[in-house]
């Protein structure tokens, strides 16, 4: 790590500490949601250079995918390889550029998207990052400060957790509660977000993991939601992401986290609304 980041990163460590225990202070009941917030980020710091997750992701036990996120200070990466396709995923924190570039295995042409708007798959659900993880058009961590902290904690899978509700900014009648447990890290236990006309969309964190000095990782993840398709009956869909090995605090280079499109790779640059094939 540089000089100029390790810095910066114990400056946070100690902001947020200081932080946290003025929250505490001045709470005698339930904390508010801007002390949540700096729990949150304090997670994130506690990972130092990097987050590393390697995984597998379900939906209805049916369609596989072996997975590899990484999170570092200035880049998400997400790698997707299924049966049909490998896609790659990365998202620029500085700038907010996201190219994704998808690669069928049937020999047909890849496709490459650039976008500074939306973050593909690491804007979708797909990503077992609890700081980070996607909540309306933001992430937990940015989210949690608005919400309305309920004044008794809520058992959730035998752990006494706070309840926040977080209403939606773009959709009125979309709500998100959320149950985060002060025992590891205030991270979440359990996601629900409630929607008119449709079932609750629960999501689990489970199997929970101290990776280092109070760092809390799920090892599981159980996302169930109701799957409306006009031509179709209503179902209940369950996605399931499972880790099998997590690194934190490693130099990753930029190499290895890029999206490179290959030539004849059918572009569609959103920013300039432009689309290409790649030379």
């Amino acid at each position: 790590m540089n000089t100029k980041k390790a810095a910066t990163l114990l400056l946070c460590l100690l902001v947020s500490a200081l932080l946290i225990t003025i929250s505490i202070r001045a709470n005698g009941g339930a904390p508010s949601g801007e002390f949540f917030a700096h729990a949150l980020t304090h997670q994130e710091q506690l990972c130092g250079r990097s987050l590393d997750v390697t995984y597998t992701f379900w939906i209805d036990n049916n369609h596989h995918s072996d997975c590899r996120y990484v999170r570092s200070f200035d880049t998400l990466f997400l790698e997707r390889k299924s049966g049909l396709r490998d896609t790659r995923s990365r998202l620029d924190r500085n700038s907010k550029e996201f190219r994704q570039v998808t690669i069928p295995k049937d020999g047909g042409h890849s496709e490459g998207i650039i976008d500074d708007k939306f973050a593909g798959d690491l804007g979708n659900r797909v990503i077992p990052d609890v700081v980070l993880f996607p909540v309306d058009v933001g992430t937990l961590s940015e989210l949690v400060s608005r919400g309305k902290v309920e004044s008794d904690k809520q058992d959730i899978n035998g752990s006494s957790c706070w309840l926040i509700e977080i209403p939606s900014k773009y959709n009125p009648d979309e709500v998100y509660r959320v149950w985060l447990d002060p025992t590891i890290g205030y991270c979440p236990r359990r996601i629900e977000i409630l929607r008119a006309n449709r079932l609750p969309q629960t999501i689990d964190f489970l199997l929970y993991k101290d990776l280092a000095n109070g760092l809390w990782l799920p090892m599981e993840i159980r996302n169930k939601y109701q799957f409306v398709v006009r031509t179709k009956r209503d179902e209940i869909v369950e996605s399931v992401m499972k880790v099998s090995k997590v690194e934190i605090d490693q130099t990753i280079s930029t190499s290895e986290l890029d999206v490179v499109f290959s030539k004849g790779c059918d572009v569609y640059n959103k920013i300039t609304n432009a689309k290409y094939v790649q030379p």
